[in-house]
């Protein structure tokens, strides 16, 4: 009973446009992988593109969770095309959009008809999976802000991409 009133719950958040998030992971270097100098570039470079190409040298990436048929993705979307040059422009960080369309060509539509300068990719895309810190919202628009080595410093509603400044360069 309990999990179906959560469902419910879940469903309804959903539909209003809300996303959820109980991520709260940082990786033990010691102990993780994905913690090694330097994983989320390393992976990347194993990731198809259906869009642009990741800068391989970025301290930060966001990965923006996103989909052509989710009305508060669409919303967003035009802010978080027109904040991806100062995004670009720092040099440290990186957005990345993975798409939960249903092939890489809807995610490739996608990105074309907001004309997002920034690289996308299919999140059923070969890589995508293991690439380090991504582990998707419960609802989208959602994002997760890795640092270059995988550790997580956000996970939750994508227009935190907006507010990017704040988990990335201006960290304290």
């Amino acid at each position: 009973m309990k999990q179906r009133l959560f469902n419910i719950f879940t469903a309804a958040l959903l539909l209003a446009g809300c996303s959820l998030s109980f991520a709260d992971d940082t990786c033990a270097p010691a102990t993780s992988a994905t913690c090694q100098t330097g994983a989320v570039p390393a992976a990347l470079s194993q990731v198809s593109f259906v869009s642009g190409a990741p800068n391989a040298n970025a301290d930060y990436y966001i990965y923006l969770y996103s989909a052509s048929w989710c009305t508060p993705c669409r919303k967003v979307m035009p802010s978080i095309v027109k904040e991806y040059a100062a995004i670009k422009n720092s040099g440290k960080v990186e957005l990345i959009l993975v798409g939960f369309d249903g092939n890489n060509q809807a995610v490739k539509s996608y990105v074309d008809k907001y004309n997002a300068a920034f690289p996308a990719v299919w999140h059923n895309a070969p890589g995508v999976p293991a690439l380090p810190g991504n582990k998707p919202t419960r609802g989208i628009p959602g994002a997760v802000i890795v640092d270059k080595n995988g550790n997580t410093i956000f996970s939750g509603y994508g227009a935190a991409v907006l507010e990017w400044k704040k988990y990335t360069i201006d960290r304290k």
